[in-house]
């Protein structure tokens, strides 16, 4: 049994509670079946306090109040991050200035890093420069592989892997964070996209200047990191500047009549002609930095439901998961741009849809995707993270 402490009301955000939301950790301990009680601080001098930092965006003083009143305890902090597995050396610098300025924290009110237990998704969980984050208590778990099961409510029967293909690749993406936007650019710039399935929820650069402009132009500055050809940036227009809808296959009924750019989409939409007609996915994950892998429910996603595919993420993504017991697909991909470095990699994966010239899957495709879908459904992660998760937590 696990004992999840709360200061006011379970309901407060800072803690990530409820059992709905596929983020709290409370959600996964349900899932793999771990007992745990959620209880209200009063006199306790034991158990986890539970912060889900996916929904702290700084270090508020209602944070520091409550840091100060169990300083003196026997509580130990649980930072969970299984939703944004973005650790100390996260794809941009906001995740790392939250990390300092919480320890910087948890330092002033003398809390000692062995009372720290942090949660992630980050599968690598490298050592970063800061001595008390790496002295505090971490794991890494596979979060995602089970996620994305509950995450999208999908008939697999009705992909059928033998339909006609009129699309070559299918890419589903919202937020245009730096490596998504220049993807879209070379893509485009090679006609890639008009005849293929290719989506941003997020479309209007309108609404990300209004809304953020910080993070706006926080992301715009790193576009240079994936510029293979030296392309003048200054004169290009990205994704955000062009609203890029998938085509009628995009809307549902109850919308047939809305204007599209009112429309609501939402990543998890699933309709079954995005893979029954379109060759292979091409995925573009959160990150694509060496120092962290993280795999989301984008590229577990093919894997449920039976469609071959291309990763645009951090270098590595396919080795791990063939460790997993996953096949991948060199005799579609020239699958060593999985070792290269950003700007090659990148380079590596246009030429790779580039040079694509598959229309129907072969016997072997089919075999390959089948297999991968009946190892999701399997979930033998959740065993595995049972199992670390129950230790980590001492549960008795």
């Amino acid at each position: 049994m696990i004992n999840l402490l709360y200061f006011d009301n379970e309901d407060n955000n800072l803690f990530g509670i409820s059992q709905s939301h596929i983020y709290s950790l409370t959600f996964y301990l349900k899932q793999l079946e771990i007992e745990y009680e959620y209880i209200k601080y009063q006199n306790h001098n034991k158990g986890f306090l539970l912060f889900n930092l996916l929904l702290i965006p700084s270090v508020t003083p209602e944070i520091k109040n409550i840091l100060s009143t169990i300083k003196n305890t026997n509580i130990k902090i649980l930072l969970y991050h299984g939703g944004e597995g973005m650790s100390y050396y996260g794809c941009y610098e906001d995740h790392k200035n939250l990390w300092d300025t919480f320890i910087t924290s948890l330092v002033d009110f003398q809390i000692v890093p062995e009372r720290i237990y942090y949660i992630t998704s980050d599968l690598k969980l490298m050592k970063s420069p800061n001595e008390y984050y790496n002295k505090m208590n971490k794991l890494s778990i596979n979060f995602y592989e089970c996620a994305c099961l509950f995450r999208n409510a999908i008939d697999l029967n009705l992909v059928n892997p033998y339909c006609k293909k009129n699309k070559l690749f299918l890419s589903l993406n919202a937020t245009p964070r730096p490596e998504r936007q220049v993807l879209y650019y070379y893509l485009k710039k090679n006609n890639l996209i008009k005849d293929n399935y290719f989506s941003f929820l997020w479309n209007s650069i309108e609404s990300i200047q209004n809304n953020t402009d910080d993070w706006y132009k926080y992301h715009r500055n790193h576009i240079d990191e994936f510029n293979y050809d030296n392309t003048d940036w200054s004169k290009e227009k990205f994704s955000i500047n062009d609203p890029v809808y998938l085509d009628d296959y995009y809307t549902i009924p109850e919308e047939q009549e809305i204007p599209c750019d009112a429309r609501t989409f939402h990543q998890d939409r699933f309709l079954p002609d995005w893979y029954n007609q379109s060759v292979f996915s091409l995925v573009t994950e959160c990150a694509t930095t060496p120092n962290i892998l993280y795999l989301t429910e984008k590229i577990y996603k093919p894997l449920m439901i039976g469609h071959p595919f291309l990763v645009w993420g951090s270098p590595g993504t396919l080795e791990y998961l063939r460790s997993q017991g996953y096949q991948t697909f060199p005799e579609l991909f020239d699958e060593s741009y999985d070792y290269l470095d950003e700007k090659n990699r990148l380079k590596l994966i246009i030429e790779n849809v580039k040079n694509s010239k598959i229309k129907q899957y072969t016997p072997q495709i089919i075999e390959k995707i089948e297999y991968n879908k009946q190892l999701f459904l399997k979930q033998n992660e959740k065993l595995k993270n049972k199992k670390k998760l129950e230790r980590f937590l001492n549960v008795q």
